[in-house]
């Protein structure tokens, strides 16, 4: 089942921020980043606040286990911040499954839902940041029908780049 997340959710969303971070990064950023600036203990203070009043935050649960989240919300870019509230894309911010459950479908159904509430607020486009070396990651959208675009930044506090995929719904 999905639904939306509340504060009651907020230390096992932390939890899968952070340990997914570590497990999908763990080749890609320095360790010493993901080890010592992520904390489960930061991560669910700042998220407690974050879900009282946030509708954007989903969870996958089953069997009373959270084991897979996403994140949505306006697209935060600038070229798309001119448009009419009506027609601004969505984002997919955050989408992570844990580790133990991966290869169940789990990242598949928090997508369609991610596409279905798109379609529910009328936008026609979802885009997406994935960091360009996180192979698995893209691989994994664009099996889901995401497409790779010009754009890309750098995280400069990491010292790697992001690129963006976008897909029409």
């Amino acid at each position: 089942m999905i639904r939306l997340a509340n504060e009651n959710d907020a230390m096992r969303i932390a939890e899968l921020i952070v340990y997914g971070w570590r497990f999908a990064y763990s080749n890609i950023i320095d360790e010493k980043f993901l080890y010592k600036n992520l904390s489960v203990v930061k991560r669910y203070n700042s998220l407690i606040e974050t879900l009282k009043n946030d509708h954007n935050f989903y969870v996958y649960e089953d069997n009373e286990i959270i084991k897979g989240i996403f994140l949505i919300g306006d697209s935060r870019e600038e070229d798309d911040k001119n448009i009419e509230n009506d027609n601004i894309p969505l984002e997919l911010i955050a989408i992570y499954v844990e580790p133990a459950f991966k290869h169940q479908g789990i990242g598949s159904k928090l997508i369609e839902e991610c596409e279905t509430i798109a379609k529910s607020k009328d936008k026609s486009e979802i885009k997406l940041w994935v960091l360009e070396d996180n192979a698995i990651a893209r691989a994994f959208y664009e099996k889901h029908g995401f497409e790779l675009t010009d754009s890309k930044k750098k995280l400069e506090q990491l010292g790697v780049y992001e690129v963006r995929y976008e897909k029409l719904v």
